[in-house]
């Protein structure tokens, strides 16, 4: 059901990707305490692996899968493997740079899990190998992103043997629920006119007596089940026809709070998933994102939890498992770019604020290469490179120089 309703298209595709692509979008990137022997160059090289190997597509489809069934699975695929060497450790490999062929990712049903169901065993809901059926491979989890849309509660592990229930068991009885709003509003609207027919049964009453009457309408009855707009009949008849007409003026907050459910079910602010029109002058627009960003920050923290092999695996791709980098991988972590959903007029606003920023800064002393370092932890969406801060660096130097000879000749003179 879950794979009909997405391949389908629709709101329920549009409400997963919004949920699962959205978050990972602008790519993998990776941070640490330690800048100065992590800086920027070597986050940089890390980024572009990231997306030169194609992992940045691989977690995007593996998010959207683990929303869909309720768990997937995003390993790498070393050019030097075989049978044996997907049951090996990570770190017990020995890995040169540019080792990654592809990465690989497959849904919770298509794997084999077994999980301990003791909650403080080291191996719980995480064991050291998982087979995965269609490959008829034993990996071992140590390279392996095992991604869940939301971390459960033990008893629901349990029943889902280590996997959360889908995302779509949270929202998908709403979502029929306004389709079918939204189909019945037809057939409600042809029934808003009523057909009336009097006949008078005095005369015949007198005449024929109840019983024949009561035959009369019986068959009056049935012919009457045939007349309607779409199907209108020319009748001779005893008697008058009248319509009655009925009125109904609340579609649209029937509909609505349709829609309100919905958007409140699956956890996505309305106007992302509707045009909602904004009412007299305000705009809605910076409380809708905000929402939105949100919701996406905190599923993104849930996946970032999961990415830790992946990063040592791109690591090893990167440097090598013979460099420094690969013994110091634990001080870097991945992450993913803040996914804050903004307008062009909102980006205009930052780099307005960012440039102000700076130029207080230089304003107070500060030399501007440090100045745009500083300004930069408030504005994380811009993003300073070491090559901006060396020519800022240089120029600020020559400007520097220029001025002190330029107050020398002044001097002299």
């Amino acid at each position: 059901e879950g794979s009909a309703v997405y391949a389908s298209g629709g709101l329920p595709a549009t409400i997963i990707d919004k949920k699962a692509r959205a978050m990972v979008m602008q790519g993998a990137t990776f941070k640490s305490l330690d800048k100065d022997f992590w800086d920027n160059d070597k986050i940089e090289l890390l980024e572009n692996t990231a997306e030169e190997t194609g992992f940045n597509d691989g977690v995007s489809d593996a998010s959207a899968d683990s929303f869909i069934y309720g768990g997937s699975i995003l390993y790498p695929v070393f050019k030097k493997d075989s049978p044996s060497s997907f049951l090996r450790k990570l770190d017990k490999m020995s890995l040169e740079k540019g080792c990654i062929d592809r990465w690989v990712t497959t849904d919770r049903w298509n794997t084999v899990i077994v999980p301990d169901y003791t909650v403080t065993a080291k191996n719980y809901l995480r064991p050291d190998t998982l087979f995965i059926p269609q490959a008829a491979l034993d990996i071992s989890t140590s390279r392996m992103a095992i991604i869940k849309p939301k971390p459960v509660p033990y008893w629901i592990a349990l029943y889902n043997i280590g996997w959360a229930p889908s995302d779509l068991a949270g929202w998908l009885r709403a979502y029929y629920g306004y389709e079918i709003t939204c189909q019945s509003i037809p057939v409600m609207a042809q029934q808003m006119s009523l057909i009336l027919y009097k006949m008078p049964l005095d005369a015949l009453n007198a005449t024929i007596g109840a019983d024949k009457v009561k035959e009369l309408m019986k068959i009056n009855e049935e012919k009457m089940t045939e007349w309607s707009a779409l199907s209108p009949k020319a009748v001779n008849m005893v008697g008058e026809v009248e319509v009655v007409d009925r009125t109904y003026s609340g579609f649209e907050q029937f509909v609505g709070a349709m829609k309100s459910d919905l958007a409140s079910q699956c956890g996505l602010p309305e106007p992302t998933l509707w045009h909602t029109p904004n009412k007299g002058f305000s705009d809605n627009t910076t409380e809708s994102l905000l929402k939105q960003s949100e919701q996406l920050q905190m599923t993104q923290r849930f996946l970032e939890r999961a990415m830790g092999p992946c990063k040592d695996a791109l690591i090893a791709h990167a440097f090598g498992m013979d460099s420094e980098e690969w013994k110091r991988k634990d001080e870097i972590r991945m992450t993913f770019n803040k996914p804050i959903i903004s307008t062009e007029k909102d980006l205009a606003e930052v780099g307005a604020r960012f440039a102000a920023s700076v130029s207080s800064f230089v304003q107070a002393g500060v030399a501007p290469d440090i100045a745009m370092s500083l300004s930069s932890q408030f504005f994380p969406t811009i993003k300073i490179t070491k090559e901006m801060l060396d020519k800022a660096k240089v120029s600020y130097e020559e400007v520097m120089e220029r001025q002190a000879s330029t107050q020398i000749n002044t001097n002299n003179t």
